[in-house]
């Protein structure tokens, strides 16, 4: 199995306040597979947690996340993968972002998973048949 963590997982990982840190550490040391990141998900991730993060804290949850982000598989952002998008958004209501997320699973194949925090993007993914975690 691979799983593929988006932008608000990997987010969650490093904020412990939003009470889903736990849940992600879980299910990703259980899932024993192959752990995929697009370079979305680092400038995604890396933004929230500039937003959201005292300075204190911010120096701290980027280190921590650069080097979890150096045990996942780079998934890169391709012209094949850009136009599967424009796929999604034509068949779900989707964000752009969110489209991309879902076109990098798919990518993936069928025994890929989507972890996600992001109802939306959830909903679409599943109505696509891509199988998602997290909400």
């Amino acid at each position: 199995m691979t799983l593929y963590l988006d932008s608000s997982a990997w987010t969650s990982r490093y904020r412990p306040e939003e009470g889903r840190r736990d849940v992600i550490r879980a299910i990703v040391a259980s899932h024993r597979g192959v752990v995929v990141a697009s370079r979305l998900v680092e400038l995604e991730t890396e933004r929230a947690l500039r937003a959201r993060s005292s300075a204190v804290d911010l120096d701290m949850r980027l280190t921590e996340f650069r080097s979890d982000l150096a045990g996942a598989i780079d998934m890169p952002l391709t012209h094949e993968l850009v136009d599967d998008a424009f796929r999604v958004v034509r068949h779900v209501p989707v964000r752009s972002l969110d489209a991309l997320h879902i076109a990098a699973v798919r990518k993936l194949g069928r025994r890929a998973i989507l972890l996600t925090f992001d109802q939306r993007q959830a909903e679409a993914a599943r109505e696509l048949g891509v199988v998602v975690a997290g909400v």
